[in-house]
């Protein structure tokens, strides 16, 4: 295993005494350590933004198929389809994908204008994710005041927010 350059400037070899060795070895672990806690936070974010992206994408298509739908069963079916999807898999998913990408801004020192326009997609995600609550609720209380035309329109509002964070954040242009 080599040292990272970073930290050869820092601790160059030299004729230092023993206990400056120690020194130099507790700083290394240190700096493995929050590495390693870096890219395991890192991994925890995207698959908790895959899980939440996943009910994002499926939760409007339920909803086309829900509006479409006219028979008793398949309304109760959707029914509890969306509320399981929603309440089980969605907002969990939501809070600890939140939670690890506030971890990883605050605790590692992200910066920079891209950031900005990442978080404010973020929050437009966070409304929409609201957005379709609010329309689980309708179509549980059987109030659904739009077509599955507006739904198919409606699910693509995600696929536009994940491709600018990801661009935003791949190529940080600002």
């Amino acid at each position: 295993m080599s040292f990272p350059p970073f930290f050869l400037r820092r601790f160059p070899k030299a004729n230092l005494p023993s206990h400056l060795y120690l020194t130099q070895a507790l700083s290394f672990l240190t700096y493995l350590f929050v590495i390693f806690m870096y890219e395991t936070l890192k991994s925890l974010h995207l698959i908790f933004v895959i899980s939440w992206f996943a009910g994002l994408f499926y939760l409007p298509r339920l909803f086309v198929y829900h509006a479409s739908t006219e028979d008793r069963l398949g309304i109760e079916r959707f029914k509890v389809m969306e509320h399981k999807l929603f309440n089980y898999i969605m907002t969990p998913a939501m809070i600890l994908a939140l939670g690890a990408g506030t971890w990883l801004w605050l605790g590692f020192g992200f910066e920079g204008g891209w950031l900005h326009l990442k978080l404010l997609l973020v929050v437009l995600l966070v409304i929409y994710h609201f957005f379709c609550y609010r329309f689980m609720i309708l179509f549980a209380e059987e109030l659904n005041p739009h077509s599955e035309r507006f739904y198919r329109i409606f699910n693509e509002a995600p696929t536009l927010l994940l491709a600018g964070i990801v661009f935003l954040v791949v190529f940080k242009p600002f």
